[in-house]
């Protein structure tokens, strides 16, 4: 009976000593990702980011109070509020993007609704009625917009842009 409570004993020691050994290997092997900050001397160009999407090739991009940034990993790319090549925002901040179908991200500020394409840089307003502040964004698959705004909630119909209060 005794040598029976110590073999117990030992195995459930084995089995802990095991447990733990994996444990502490998969832990390790997590460890090789690395995290960076993306700071106004990088090319930021406001240190508030607002909101983050994911395009389809990979890039990384970021909602500011003065444009759109890009982050390849590598550089950051602005697209600027109130420039003529850029964003036609004028003074407004970006609050919120959402990635769109193909090759666009969707952006919502204070001064309304923006399709802009990531491949080309163009953008465009999205008629709402009038400057709307938006508030949030929800790509409902390759047809439907909803857009979240202190007037209420619109359904966009993204193939005309044409929409639902």
């Amino acid at each position: 009976m005794y040598i029976k409570n110590i073999s117990r004993i030992l195995l459930f020691f084995l089995i802990t000593l095991i447990g733990n050994f994996l444990l502490s290997i998969s832990c390790f092997a997590q460890s090789n990702q690395v995290f960076s900050n993306i700071k106004i001397k990088d090319g930021l160009p406001s240190s508030s980011v607002m909101s983050v999407a994911q395009d389809s090739i990979g890039f990384m991009w970021f909602a500011t109070n003065r444009g759109l940034v890009r982050y390849d990993g590598y550089e950051v790319q602005a697209f600027r509020n109130n420039r003529a090549s850029d964003i036609n925002f004028g003074n407004s901040a970006i609050g919120v993007i959402e990635k769109a179908g193909g090759d666009g991200l969707w952006a919502g500020s204070t001064a309304g609704l923006l399709y802009f394409d990531t491949s080309t840089g163009e953008n465009s307003r999205v008629d709402l009625g009038g400057d709307r502040d938006i508030r949030c964004l929800l790509n409902q698959g390759d047809s439907v917009l909803w857009v979240g705004s202190t007037e209420g909630l619109f359904k966009v119909n993204v193939l005309d842009k044409s929409f639902q209060l």
